[in-house]
């Protein structure tokens, strides 16, 4: 949630500084294609800029390939659930997600109801041609006005004169598609409806649009002070600002004044190196974060949260204990933990097959990455005789994943059923997730298995019980070649 809301506080911000930059050195110049084509733009960066952060800008140094690569995160079974009996949870939204989500509903669902007005008019009106150009013949006398390639018309409104600067008018936002600019407008003003700035912008968009057509209408030929005319002529028609492009949507003081604009000089074209500027600004505001500072509570701990990672991607199942003590959690599939620790404290991290790492609790910044290191000492095993062996290579990722008999489903109903709420946890009100893991041998055999985050030794036994009585699996295989693959599983005791 909160990566989310900071994600849309980063668009938002955006707006507001395109929309500055805009008026400042755009709203007075007559590049109007440059300047539909820098409003389109506008949307497109702020909604992508954020993603930015994310991207690795520092090339690291290639790693050897070995021929047996071991996955460095273990495979997670989905979780099984056990509990007293029947228990739901309820999840309420915080209310201000309600309200804006409710508010944001309705805008779209105006959206919709307006298309779906403007469609129903397109197949209802009569088709008809003028001067060679198709419309929609209005069976009132509306304001003439185009969505797409439909353009709707009221001819006996008109003058001979009016009609041909009408459809040179309406023709211009058909051909060039003005229509995906007000969609692209009005979609994401539903979206960020609580930013005015988003409603100036979408403003912008229809006041170039029109000022695009009205060039189109002047270079056609037509006599400039007749066009104003007939534009003050059309001022009484009802103008909604909708989907669709209106004829008169744009007030009429800005679009005379910009069709008796001289023509902006081509040297003002170089202000739009201004916006690489901005968009630097945009790019460090991306890699901000919420401020990692947090208070300690009165126990002197503090809560941290960070990656654990290796030279693969996420270390998942790895053990975080608050050092000299039995404290600690595992990552998640992310490979993220999450511990409230004492401020001045140590986390010792550690995983099979890697070197273990200890990070003092005041240095470790929300949400960083910690990156282990594999071990590079082979396990050795060693036989009642006296012999030595390397010990065989447990995989945790392979090409073929073994398979309970039956596939997922059918381990799921395996323990579901198989796995009792030990009475003495229930009546001791015990509850809690257990974490075990097993390897899956190449004859298929269950074997090694480990408590790796235990809850009680009631609990912790039942799980291991279970898991010991599971029949062969499919073996898996890497490369053709059947191997052993490692598991972990998590089994939750929940009371009601």
């Amino acid at each position: 949630m909160e990566a989310t809301l900071f994600y849309f506080l980063k668009v938002n911000v955006a707006l507001v500084l395109f929309y500055a930059f805009y008026r400042l050195l755009f709203t007075r110049d007559t590049f109007f294609g440059i300047r539909r084509a820098l409003l389109n733009l506008f949307w497109i960066l702020a909604f992508a800029y954020p993603f930015l952060d994310n991207i690795t800008w520092m090339v690291s140094e290639p790693h050897p390939v070995l021929e047996a690569a071991v996955q460095n995160y273990v495979a997670w079974l989905p979780e099984v659930i056990v509990q007293s009996e029947g228990n739901r949870e309820l999840f309420a939204w915080p209310l201000w997600v309600m309200l804006y989500g409710g508010v944001t509903g309705l805008l779209f669902l105006r959206f919709a109801i307006q298309l779906g007005g403007i469609l129903h008019l397109a197949f209802t009106s009569t088709p008809s041609e003028i001067d060679g150009v198709r419309v929609r013949l209005l069976s009132t006398p509306s304001g003439p006005f185009s969505f797409f390639g439909w353009i709707f018309i009221h001819p006996e409104a008109h003058s001979e004169k009016e009609l041909a600067e009408i459809l040179i008018h309406e023709a211009t936002h058909a051909r060039e598609g003005h229509s995906w600019d007000i969609l692209l407008s009005e979609l994401i003003t539903c979206l960020c409806w609580a930013n005015p700035f988003v409603w100036l912008l979408k403003r912008e968009v229809r006041y170039n649009l029109e000022y695009l057509a009205d060039a189109s209408v002047l270079r056609a030929g037509c006599d400039g002070k007749t066009y104003q005319y007939h534009l003050l002529g059309l001022a009484y028609h009802k103008a909604a600002a909708t989907l669709y492009t209106h004829f008169n949507v744009v007030p009429l003081k800005n679009r005379i004044r910009m069709m008796n604009k001289q023509p902006s000089q081509r040297i003002g074209i170089a202000k739009l190196f201004l916006l690489f500027p901005l968009l630097a600004c945009l790019l460090l505001l991306s890699n901000c974060k919420p401020s990692n500072k947090q208070a300690a509570d009165a126990d002197g701990r503090i809560s941290v949260s960070a990656f654990v990672t290796d030279d693969q991607g996420p270390v998942v199942g790895a053990n975080v204990i608050i050092k000299g003590t039995a404290e600690g959690t595992l990552t998640d599939l992310d490979g993220r933990f999450t511990l409230s620790a004492p401020e001045n404290g140590t986390l010792l991290i550690a995983f099979p097959d890697y070197k273990p790492k200890e990070i003092a609790v005041e240095d470790i910044q929300q949400e960083m990455k910690i990156k282990l290191d594999p071990e590079q000492t082979p396990a050795v095993s060693v036989t009642p005789d006296g012999k030595t062996s390397i010990e065989e290579e447990v995989f945790t990722v392979v090409e073929e994943q073994p398979e309970f008999p039956g596939g997922t489903k059918a381990l799921l109903n395996y323990l579901s059923k198989n796995i009792k709420y030990p009475t003495i946890a229930q009546e001791n009100g015990i509850q809690g997730r257990v974490v075990l893991s097993f390897i899956v041998r190449k004859d298929g055999s269950v074997s090694d298995i480990e408590i790796v985050r235990g809850v009680d030794p009631v609990l912790d036994q039942e799980a291991v019980r279970v898991v010991k009585a599971m029949p062969k699996w499919k073996p898996g295989k890497q490369k053709g070649v059947v191997v052993n693959v490692k598991y972990v599983l998590p089994v939750m005791f929940r009371l009601q």
